[in-house]
């Protein structure tokens, strides 16, 4: 059989493994381009204070679930 796709989930773990930083205040920059994540943890972005840059193309996420990141100044959410 095929493999499936098994739905992810944007939380604190896969931005901290994204950026390659240990602790949250330390991300900057993530790309997850094409990673099937459908979901976000909301209250562990809340954590990312200095993250200003979010690569989320090619996954279904929807700007209102990333509120919590506050210093957010580029998000790419395009769905191809």
């Amino acid at each position: 059989p095929a493999p499936s796709k098994i739905d992810k989930v944007l939380d604190g773990f896969l931005l901290l493994f994204s950026c390659n930083k240990k602790l949250p205040h330390e991300a900057v920059i993530s790309k997850l381009p094409s990673q099937q994540i459908t979901d976000v943890r909301d209250e562990d972005l809340a954590y990312f204070k200095n993250l200003i840059s979010l690569d989320l193309s090619d996954n279904r996420v929807n700007l209102e679930w990333l509120k919590n990141l506050e210093a957010i100044e580029e998000i790419d959410l395009q769905y191809n």
